[in-house]
């Protein structure tokens, strides 16, 4: 049996050898073996040979196009095979070109002074805004810039009692990780309340950008953060922030069990993840023990990883120990994930830090229309029986616009009125009940 690939050895005998010696002025040919054991097809001569493979001034100008429009290189290369199909390109000679394209881009500002003019801009518009910038050596290269908006300084304050975390790459062309501080507003939704551009995840990073975080919010201290289980992490929210509750995400933990003990329990995985879920779902710290006590005696193979991983941060990812906090039902970060996506879509590794900056921007903006134009309909949208809550309810209408928010108003005034429309009927007894129950069934 052989693997499958596009090429296959046929032994061919046809060979040359060449000598240059240091002391010689032109290089000679000393054995040619003129022989080959299969047909010759010149058509293969463009996919050897470089000079055959050249980019006209058309596939230049076009992949100069591409680049400027931030299309990706691999789609590119598939643009330039559909239009030229006549040449050959190979992926290596397409990327090369896309290199020099950027490389000998005219712009000379550094793309690191471009985004902070841009905050400096809007700075000076609205002083409210927060900037924090870390730079190192006598080049003052950029090590991470953290941002945050006026508006986004108002929704952490008002919702900051569960806050979400999450890191992601390959959004632009220097590497640098994108940290994503979102939190859950009072229409369900998570919204993007604070970022950070950072060039590593060590521990010292986490603690600057949790600082900043501190200093950007007059010091609030966050009630409950939910992030993966980044051990620089960890650490980072034990010394900024010591009396919040540090919560794992569910879904990571699952991927790292996954990736630690699939290969030693072979077929027994399944039976392990019944358990493990069994177990992190009892409601009480007894059931908890006894449950994780049957895990440990039955899967001796993952003693040591249950015992020195799992068990011992088992305060932020057990149910039993969590009752008491309030996390707004979330049991793992992929909200945060799914913004990252987004953002991932817009963006790929040839993307600038300013284009990260608009494209976050431009999100930000559109859930915040969202919730304007939600607030806008449930303020002005009158459907069923309008006025019948304020009409023949008025005392707990008067409470219900004191505490509910816009959306929450509508929905409770709707089922006011909706309770007009009921039908009801005096009963005495169930038997009166069950009875007028099969004469609305066939009437």
């Amino acid at each position: 049996m052989h693997r499958q690939c596009n090429t296959n050895k046929c032994n061919c005998e046809w060979h040359c050898n060449f000598t240059f010696p240091k002391t010689a002025h032109q290089i000679k040919c000393t054995t040619l073996k003129d022989e080959h054991s299969h047909e010759l097809n010149p058509n293969q001569v463009v996919h050897t040979i470089a000079r055959y493979r050249h980019f006209n001034s058309d596939m230049v100008r076009d992949l100069e196009f591409f680049t400027n429009c931030k299309v990706a290189p691999i789609v590119q290369l598939e643009i330039l095979k559909k239009k030229y199909p006549e040449h050959v390109f190979h992926k290596q000679d397409v990327y090369n070109a896309i290199y020099r394209l950027q490389k000998d881009c005219k712009d000379e500002s550094l793309d690191s002074s471009s985004l902070l003019e841009v905050f400096f801009e809007k700075i000076t518009q609205d002083s409210r805004w927060k900037v924090f910038v870390r730079h190192t050596g006598k080049e003052r290269r950029l090590l991470g810039i953290f941002w945050m908006s006026p508006s986004q300084q108002d929704l952490y304050q008002r919702f900051y009692d569960v806050v979400l975390n999450d890191n992601t790459c390959k959004t632009n062309k220097y590497n640098m990780y994108l940290s994503v501080f979102m939190v859950k507003d009072n229409y369900g939704r998570f919204r993007n309340v604070a970022n950070a551009l950072v060039d590593n995840e060590l521990a010292s990073t986490y603690v600057w950008i949790l600082q900043c975080l501190a200093n950007s919010t007059d010091n609030i201290v966050l009630k409950t953060f939910w992030t993966d289980s980044e051990p620089g992490l960890i650490n980072a929210v034990s010394q900024v922030f010591p009396t919040t509750h540090h919560f794992y995400c569910l879904f990571h933990i699952w991927q790292n069990i996954i990736k630690h003990l699939r290969s030693k329990l072979g077929t027994n995985f399944r039976l392990f993840s019944q358990a493990f879920y069994s177990c992190r779902n009892a409601l009480s710290i007894e059931l908890f023990e006894q449950k994780w006590k049957y895990m440990v005696e039955t899967f001796p193979a993952c003693n040591n990883y249950m015992t020195k991983t799992l068990c011992a941060n088992r305060i932020s990812w057990a149910k039993c120990y969590t009752p008491f906090h309030f996390n707004a039902g979330i049991q793992s970060t992929q909200s945060v994930e799914s913004f990252n996506g987004i953002i991932k879509k817009a963006l790929n590794s040839a993307s600038t830090l300013c284009d990260v900056e608009k494209t976050i921007d431009k999100r930000h903006e559109q859930e915040s229309q969202y919730c304007e134009l939600v607030d806008l309909k449930s303020q002005q949208t009158t459907f069923g029986l309008p006025h019948l809550s304020s009409q023949f309810f008025s005392n707990v209408d008067t409470v219900l616009v004191h505490f509910l928010t816009p959306l929450v108003l509508s929905w409770q005034r709707f089922q006011i009125s909706q309770s007009f429309t009921y039908e009801g009927c005096l009963a005495s007894s169930i038997f009166e009940v069950s009875f007028i129950k099969k004469f609305q069934l066939y009437t």
